[in-house]
């Protein structure tokens, strides 16, 4: 079963220059104080706590679902395309709390009279309306709504005008951690057969979103190990329903909100949970084109080092595993129950 225990703390802090304008060429500049300041694209200086780590960690439900990546993570100047009359629903790995003036910023809104209501919810049930972004507008305060005594992980967006807008990032400007402590705090993981491994910045250095699965042949007829979202977040151990099992041959695509780079000893493992330990076959990419084999995690939790496999200086944002020694059993091939990268990069 899972154990988590607060280890050390893993800040990545940047600053673009002031007299920039696009977000593209920011130079990076260590804070004191855990902050990462941008420009927008109105000449804003926005100074975010903690960079990526407070932005938009996953995409729930979008009605358009084209390049809804561009939305995730720490502006970049890659934009997502919201059209007139779609919704956009959005996880953080942070709480949004109320703070002092704009606690929800929406980076790139366009200008005139693009409008985008912004609600915030802890349960992707009850909604509350936070204000409304477009033109000179880009945050919202939740102060003297219903929502300002709260926590809340999801936004959604409304596209309310006439035309299409364009979003790059939005961040959270008072983020509170989940489960206490700081935002960033690593998370030390347990399995059932003893194995021990530090995951920095715990959930937000886990895989975010599923691009793409095919499961293997055969495949479990148990429903609960058919959902390739079980690979998502931090890992849970032995614990119903909450692993993908993928068949012998069975191949997954899952993509991150950091950035995948090597450091000492190994820069990725797979969480694998079963009473058979299966191997993955581990690729890595930055396009979904151009994929490197990087080794066999083995099974259980089994880490592969990248070194020597990819440039030195090489940033990866999707990993693809395909099960290559699947057990022929109830649940044939590797039930896999997350993967985490172990030097992540934040934008």
């Amino acid at each position: 079963m899972k154990k988590y225990q607060k280890m050390r703390n893993v800040v990545a802090v940047a600053i673009c220059l002031a007299g920039l304008t696009m977000f593209s060429g920011c130079k990076p500049e260590k804070l004191g104080n855990n902050e990462v300041a941008y420009i927008d694209s109105k000449g804003n200086k926005v100074i975010v706590p903690y960079g990526s780590m407070s932005c938009v960690l996953k995409v729930i439900s979008c009605t358009s679902g084209e390049n809804t990546d561009n939305i995730l993570g720490a502006p970049d100047n890659k934009t997502f395309t919201l059209n007139k009359e779609e919704v956009i629903v959005l996880q953080f790995g942070v709480f949004i709390t109320d703070g002092d003036k704009d606690d929800i910023y929406v980076f790139n809104v366009g200008a005139g009279n693009d409008a985008i209501k912004v609600e915030v919810s802890s349960d992707l049930t009850d909604w509350s309306y936070a204000g409304t972004v477009g033109g000179s507008l880009s945050g919202v305060n939740l102060g003297g709504t219903r929502s300002s005594a709260g926590e809340y992980r999801y936004v959604r967006l409304t596209n309310v005008s006439g035309t299409s807008v364009g979003i790059d990032a939005i961040a959270a400007l008072h983020p509170a951690a989940i489960n206490g402590g700081n935002i960033n705090d690593d998370i030390e993981f347990t399995d059932t057969r003893g194995n021990k491994v530090t995951i920095p910045g715990g959930e937000l250095s886990c895989a975010t979103f599923v691009v793409d699965f095919i499961h293997g042949t055969p495949w479990t007829s148990v429903v609960g190990y058919q959902n390739p979202n079980s690979i998502l977040g931090v890992p849970v151990g032995d614990v119903s329903y909450e692993v993908i099992t993928l068949g012998i041959g069975g191949v997954i695509v899952v993509g991150f909100n950091v950035y995948i780079t090597d450091g000492p000893g190994n820069d990725i493992y797979v969480f694998e949970v079963g009473p058979d330990v299966e191997a993955t076959k581990v690729e890595i990419s930055n396009d979904l084109v151009n994929w490197v084999y990087v080794g066999d995690a083995d099974g259980s939790i089994s880490g592969v080092d990248i070194k020597g496999k990819v440039s030195a200086n090489g940033k990866y944002k999707y990993v693809r595993l395909t099960d290559i020694k699947g057990q022929n059993s109830s649940y044939p091939g590797a039930d896999v129950d997350a993967v985490a990268v172990i030097y992540p990069a934040f934008k």
